[in-house]
């Protein structure tokens, strides 16, 4: 995760755009099994807030604070991936998140985490959160500033995705470092952001044991 710098190459986001069409595509159609094996005559529950699949049933959706917010999968199911409540505060008391992943990741990793990055903005657009993109390396496949955790701040925190075969969330100096290979960061960012949204709660999780 080398230091931040703004040196900028030319793009080919077209390959990009049209990997990451591919692999939504792959994962609605996955997500679908399930989702349409549910009764949408009844909502499922989890600590108060009631869940209903989309009308096109591919994703979970609820409401907060009078907004609607889409999911993957149910909190039940990433309830038991732990996410401090220091992560979740620094997320909430900054107004910017730089966002960045290391681009000589291997495609399928790389095409995940473009998903996951490009639908962030719309995913916590009523919160005002401005979303920064960047990668950690200069690259020609990717039009962004190249900034790393040793960017990240108390008021503008770096969410880091890491490829690994261990799966989990933690932060380290204000880095919040989302850990997983492939559709785990999916999930992954589903989890983040029930913590955020304070649906998913310590209180949740004892709840739910």
């Amino acid at each position: 995760m080398p230091k931040g710098k703004f040196k900028k190459k030319k793009s080919k986001g077209p390959k990009i755009f049209i990997a990451v069409f591919t692999a939504l595509i792959m994962i609605l159609s996955i997500f679908g099994i399930t989702m349409n094996q549910q009764d949408n005559s009844n909502s499922i529950v989890y600590n108060g807030f009631g869940f209903d699949v989309n009308s096109e049933r591919t994703r979970y959706i609820t409401t907060s604070e009078g907004n609607v917010l889409e999911f993957y999968v149910l909190p039940s199911y990433v309830d038991s991936i732990n996410v401090s409540v220091d992560i979740i505060s620094l997320l909430k008391n900054s107004k910017y998140w730089i966002v960045s992943f290391d681009p000589d990741y291997e495609q399928n990793d790389l095409v995940h985490i473009d998903l996951a990055r490009f639908e962030l903005p719309s995913r916590v657009i009523n919160k005002q959160i401005g979303i920064i993109n960047a990668v950690s390396e200069n690259s020609p496949d990717y039009d962004l500033p190249v900034l790393g955790c040793d960017n990240s701040s108390l008021y503008m925190p770096v969410i880091y995705f890491n490829v690994s075969n261990s799966t989990k969330i933690y932060e380290k100096d204000s880095c919040i470092i989302i850990q997983g290979q492939g559709q785990d960061f999916i999930i992954l960012m589903d989890r983040l952001l029930y913590g955020f949204y304070g649906i998913i709660t310590e209180e949740s999780i004892e709840e739910n044991d």
